[in-house]
């Protein structure tokens, strides 16, 4: 098997993030009460709360993987997002629910949920009716 500590480089970022992307719309478009949305429905809903979404499930990722004991993925994530939210995000991934079951159910939640609204809401999504 091979090492992620003796491997990684950036590509491995990016792959690992592109395949927690698709994992995460797979997820949610096998949820049965986002499959009666309409289309456009589903992309206004995964817009407006992708972020809280794909942070959480990044989260469990990162916790479940060697990325956390990887040097260079700790330095390249110094870089690109600073100290503080490192810390942030590691004191986050040591105190989350050991249950993966638990963390798809709060998944879930996050996506319906209005309250991850982003600030400034883009034109399209005034005449959206699921913020309203």
């Amino acid at each position: 098997q091979v090492s992620l500590r003796e491997h990684y480089d950036g590509s491995v970022a990016v792959d690992i993030i592109r395949r927690t992307v698709t994992s995460m719309r797979s997820f949610m478009y096998s949820v049965p009460d986002f499959q009666v949305l309409t289309t456009s429905e589903q992309c206004s809903l995964l817009e407006r709360n992708w972020h809280s979404v794909a942070g959480l499930n990044f989260l469990h990722v990162y916790r479940d993987s060697a990325l956390a004991d990887c040097a260079q993925f700790t330095s390249d994530g110094l870089v690109t997002y600073g100290r503080d939210t490192i810390d942030r995000a590691l004191k986050i991934k040591d105190k989350l629910e050991l249950d993966s079951s638990l963390i798809k159910i709060m998944l879930v939640i996050l996506a319906f949920s209005s309250n991850c609204l982003i600030l400034r809401i883009p034109k399209y999504l005034h005449d959206d009716h699921l913020t309203t």
